[in-house]
């Protein structure tokens, strides 16, 4: 999750101290899962298969793609549109 303490310090003036604390309580809470080989080995076969069919996406979504994919866990996000794309990858928009 370093991106998303990256973006708190970043988004508000001086890193607000009180958005700092949340993101960390919040992050606190969540499980972490390991990238291990199996979700290696995923990604590759997955970049490997999008890039044959002109379909490429980002590194950072296909390693969440990915990590997700091979957990059997659905991705929620806003993003469908990119994450629909990796096969076997159950996809759900909260926003919509």
């Amino acid at each position: 999750m370093p991106s998303s303490r990256r973006n708190c310090a970043t988004a508000a003036p001086k890193g607000s101290a009180k958005l700092q604390a949340k993101v960390a309580s919040l992050l606190g809470a969540l499980p972490v899962l390991p990238v291990d080989v199996p979700v290696d080995i995923k990604y590759g076969s997955l970049r490997a298969e999008l890039e044959a069919a002109g379909e490429p996406i980002g590194a950072n979504d296909l390693w969440i793609g990915a990590h997700a994919c091979t957990l059997g866990l659905t991705l929620v996000t806003g993003n469908t549109r990119e994450f629909e794309r990796i096969p076997g990858l159950a996809v759900e928009n909260w926003l919509a």
